[in-house]
């Protein structure tokens, strides 16, 4: 099975507003930091981070190798195959995902793990280290690099014709069954429902599916779509896929995408089936990301102007 990395722009913000800073003197102030400083509790779920020795004297030494790490909730069973033997666990088990920062581009690239950390997880774990206060709120902005065919080209269609949804009931499903502050809204109830229904049938995926039928009606894309958008980054552990067929005004054909893998620019990881270590696949994503010519080196651009401001002190 292929194994990709999705890249994304990766801001500081200040009140708002997106900072020059630098990501590796960011990053190089939570590395050293001991491990129980280094976890930190997202949505009820503890998180980690693990960072490797920049490459020294090279063009790559500002990149920063971080392994982020999501504790989960239930152990399996550790077994032999052919024999009765199964026993609980005892340790901890973390999954990890491998990440590549590129400061000068202020690029993050990520591998994907359905059960290692999501993109929103990570923006919040990093955002944990950084001072809110009444006068200033500093945060992290985390915006995917999109592919000729994403949200920006969807949202100019005016002809989606299905939208298709699949829910990870096993994943973190109470989360948002329990959600109180959730938009009220008909897709919204119906996704609740849903996932409170499968759950009662102990099924662990439910799917979702949205047509126009003989009626000339049609899909209502603004409403729809921002909708799907919040819920695609915000409960990104409860989509497993968001996939929309529609009339892309760009190539002027239908088109299907996957909003929640399609629509972001991705690298694939060749060589990783030889070994899934954290570290070993922060090496292949460096490696396939100079090899692929850098790309998005300079989409960073599109999200100026960048205020000039001291860095604060993280918190710990």
């Amino acid at each position: 099975m292929q194994k990709f990395a999705y890249l994304y722009n990766c801001y500081i913000t200040l009140n708002g507003k997106r900072t020059d800073i630098a990501l590796d003197d960011f990053l190089d102030k939570i590395i050293p930091l001991d491990a129980i400083k280094r976890q930190k509790k997202i949505k009820g779920v503890d998180y980690i981070s693990k960072g490797m020795m920049p490459e020294i004297n090279s063009s790559k030494s500002r990149n920063r190798q971080i392994g982020f790490g999501k504790y989960r909730d239930h152990k399996p069973y550790e077994a032999e195959k052919g024999t009765d033997f199964a026993e609980l666990i005892k340790k901890d088990i973390l999954e990890m995902c491998s990440a590549l920062f590129i400061p000068q581009q202020k690029l993050l690239v990520v591998e994907y793990n359905h059960y290692g950390p999501r993109i929103n997880s990570i923006a919040q774990y990093l955002s944990s280290f950084l001072p809110k206060n009444d006068n200033d709120l500093w945060d992290i902005e985390i915006l995917p690099v999109e592919t000729d065919l994403g949200w920006s080209d969807l949202a100019k269609s005016n002809d989606i014709r299905k939208i298709e949804i699949k829910l990870d009931i096993a994943g973190k499903s109470k989360h948002f069954i329990s959600k109180k502050n959730a938009p009220k809204s008909l897709l919204m109830n119906l996704i609740q429902e849903t996932v409170k229904t499968h759950s009662q049938f102990g099924a662990n995926t439910a799917q979702l599916c949205f047509g126009n039928g003989r009626k000339k009606v049609g899909i209502q894309a603004e409403h729809l779509l921002s909708l799907l958008e919040l819920l695609a980054y915000e409960e990104s552990e409860l989509f497993e896929t968001v996939k929309v067929k529609y009339k892309s005004t760009s190539t002027g054909r239908m088109e299907e995408v996957d909003l929640k893998h399609d629509g972001v620019k991705s690298i694939i990881l060749n060589n990783v089936d030889k070994n899934n270590n954290w570290e070993y696949i922060c090496n292949e994503i460096s490696n396939e990301y100079y090899v692929e010519k850098e790309p998005a080196s300079s989409n960073f651009s599109k999200h100026a102007p960048f205020k000039s401001t001291k860095f604060p002190d993280i918190i710990i």
